[in-house]
Parts: structure tokens; C-alpha cells; sequence
């Protein structure tokens, strides 16, 4: 039985992506030096959301099951290696109960959470993207401003709620934190750093090998956006189907979708994102005290290093004043949203068919 139990927990938008495929690729690997990482043979994932999910919905019992079935993987090992952002979105009774389970699944390991964090800068535009084509609406000035004054408001940054309730129920001796840009800027690869601090690994032939979800341009998350907008007005709420939808057409470079988000181009401008004046600077002191011990090659007075304020791109939507540009946001919401059966004619069945059933149909008579 495992004695001890590794759980990544992620931030979301700090590398878990590339991480979760680098774990799950390379099982056989990390079994070699006694790590299982269960996934269930049902699984769509590289990770561990299936448990996460699980025991959100059904409890011990539902997560047992799906244990039960990687039991063959855990029993391999003297450690276990669970890793999904979804962590972190648990309160803290959720979070306690999770260790009671673990500590009775695996008779009280000891356990190591290990939680990544981005600096405001950075985190802000990447939250927005993944809002946009999860069927959001808010403009980015927007979004940013909410965030800027969710800080103020809190006077603490997000990882901080997370990591006290995580040292509460765990123990401040189990936590790690690390600022990923701390690792980015010193030119080292997450998924090598992360093999070697974390699991004691060397992988450096999986330097370069792993990269986070593609981003879309600011011209192409705008369109995204206009789109909901759209189905908004006139359905009273969007879909995150259709976003998803266009998404896969930017992605695939479709003729419609990119002539319309290109349009979009003469309305691009920049908004300064810079982290490390007030508020920023204090919350910043106040964190280091408080985790400075916690923090993966945080020796100086900063958690992240210093750096000139980020210039993040946008698109602003002026073009609503625009009838011709209203009228593309229609058809590009009309393609995506059509039946699969009208979206292409039907094919015209091949002459060589056409002579076979003929043929066949012939002998029936």
C-alpha cells in the first residue's frame, strides 16, 4: 500500500495542462521509480478529474469505485500521484473530507500538495481567454478591472484563500508553492523542473517536448466573444457549445471564421497591466510573510520576478456601430449553429456505387 500521496492541485492557467500530459504519457516511467498515476481505463482524461468529480457528486463510495478499479496501478507503488486544477476550487469541508477518505483509503500517508501559482499579470489574461470560449461575455477591460478590484477589495491574491485552507486541513509541512515564473525566467522547462523537485526524476530529454493549450489571437477571442454576445440577445443566454464550436473552426483555420476575426485587426490596442505598484506590493510583502517558507526559489523581497508592466492586446467592440460587421457576427453565429445536416450537402454517391447497385439490383430481379 502507497505511503505516501502526491496531489498536484493545480492553479489553473500554470502549466497543468503540459504537466498532466507529461505524468500521464510517461507512467510506465514514473512506475519504474515506485509512482503510480491511476487513471481509469474509462477515463477521457490525461488526469485525475474523474476522481475529483466523483467525489463531488457521490462521495467515498463513488471514488472508491474508480480506485478500485486502477487498483492494480496504486498497489505497484509506494506512492500515488494525483494531479487536477479542480482541486482548488473545493471548500474547505470538502477538502477535509478528502483526507479522511485518503487517510482510511491508505492507512495516513504522509502527503505533499503541490500548488502552482502565476503572477496577477499573467493569470488575468489567460482567466479571460478560458472565460470567452467557455461562452462568457464580459470585454476584457472589464474583466480586468473586476479582478483589479476584487485585490483591492481582499487585499490578498487568489493562491492565498487556497493554500490556508490546504496548510488548515494538511499541514503547513505538506504544501509546496511555486511561482512558475520563477522557474520560466531562470530558462528551466516546468515539466523537467516539476519531474525533478516534485518526484525526484531527472527527465531532461522531456525538455520542450510537452506545451500548454494553443491561444487564440485577440482577433479570434473577440469574434468568440461578439458571438456569444449574440446568441445572448437573442436566445437570453449563450451557449458554451457554440463557442466551443468556433473555436474548433478558428483553430482549423475555416475560410468564414478567419476572414471574420481578421476584420477585427484595425481595432486592436493594448491596456498596461502593471503588478508591482499599490495595491500589489504590499499584498505582495504581506504574502511573503506569511508563505515565504513555502515558496519553491523565493530567497529575495518578491514572490515573482521584477519585470516592465505587461502589455496585454485586446479588441475593442466599437464594431456593434458597424451594420455590415453585425451582419458577418449573424452569419458566423447562423454556420455554427446550424443542424450538422444542412451545415454541407449531402455527398453524390461515386459512379462506380452507382454501377454496383445497379448491378445489384438487376440479379434481384
Amino acid at each position: 500500500m502507497p505511503s505516501n500521496v502526491i496531489l498536484h492541485i493545480g492553479l489553473p492557467k500554470t502549466g497543468t495542462t503540459s504537466l498532466q500530459q507529461a505524468f500521464f504519457e510517461n507512467r510506465d516511467q514514473l512506475a519504474e521509480q515506485g509512482i503510480s498515476y491511476p487513471v481509469p481505463s474509462s477515463s477521457h482524461w490525461n488526469a485525475q478529474h474523474d476522481f475529483v468529480r466523483a467525489f463531488h457528486r457521490g462521495g467515498p463510495d463513488a471514488v472508491g469505485a474508480l480506485l478500485d478499479e486502477c487498483r492494480l496501478q496504486i498497489e505497484g507503488g509506494d506512492q500515488v500521484l494525483m494531479s487536477s486544477e479542480e482541486f482548488a476550487g473545493w471548500h474547505p469541508p470538502r477538502v477535509r473530507a478528502w483526507k479522511t477518505y485518503l487517510d482510511q483509503r491508505f492507512g495516513t500517508p504522509s502527503y505533499h500538495i503541490h500548488l502552482c501559482i502565476r503572477r496577477w499579470a499573467d493569470a488575468v489574461p489567460s482567466f479571460w481567454h478560458q472565460i470567452v470560449i467557455s461562452g462568457g461575455t464580459v470585454t476584457f477591460p472589464e474583466h480586468v478591472l473586476q479582478e483589479l478590484l476584487k485585490v483591492q477589495r481582499e487585499q490578498r491574491f487568489q493562491f492565498e484563500h487556497i493554500a490556508d485552507t490546504w496548510i488548515d486541513i494538511f499541514g503547513r509541512d505538506a504544501v509546496r508553492i511555486v511561482p512558475i515564473e520563477r522557474v520560466t525566467a531562470s530558462g528551466n522547462d516546468l515539466v523537467v523542473h516539476t519531474f525533478r523537485s516534485l518526484l525526484g526524476i531527472e527527465a531532461a530529454e522531456l525538455a520542450g517536448k510537452y506545451k500548454s493549450n494553443r491561444s487564440l489571437s485577440p482577433e479570434q477571442l473577440e469574434l468568440i466573444r461578439a458571438v456569444s454576445v449574440f446568441g445572448n440577445r437573442q436566445h437570453g443566454k449563450a451557449s458554451k457549445g457554440v463557442s466551443f464550436a468556433l473555436r474548433r473552426r478558428l483553430l482549423r483555420g475555416e475560410a468564414q471564421a478567419t476572414a471574420a476575426a481578421e476584420r477585427l485587426t484595425a481595432l486592436r490596442c493594448d491596456l498596461t497591466l502593471d503588478d508591482q505598484r499599490a495595491p500589489f506590493a504590499e499584498i505582495e510583502r504581506r504574502a511573503l510573510e506569511k508563505f515565504g517558507g513555502l515558496m519553491e526559489g523565493v530567497d529575495a523581497g518578491a514572490i515573482f520576478p521584477p519585470r516592465e508592466p505587461r502589455q496585454a492586446s485586446y479588441i475593442r467592440d466599437i464594431y456593434w456601430l458597424d451594420p455590415g460587421f453585425r451582419e458577418t457576427i449573424e452569419s458566423v453565429y447562423t454556420r455554427v449553429t446550424a443542424p450538422k445536416g444542412a451545415r454541407q450537402p449531402p455527398k453524390a454517391l461515386p459512379k462506380r456505387a452507382w454501377q454496383k447497385l445497379r448491378r445489384w439490383l438487376r440479379r434481384r430481379r
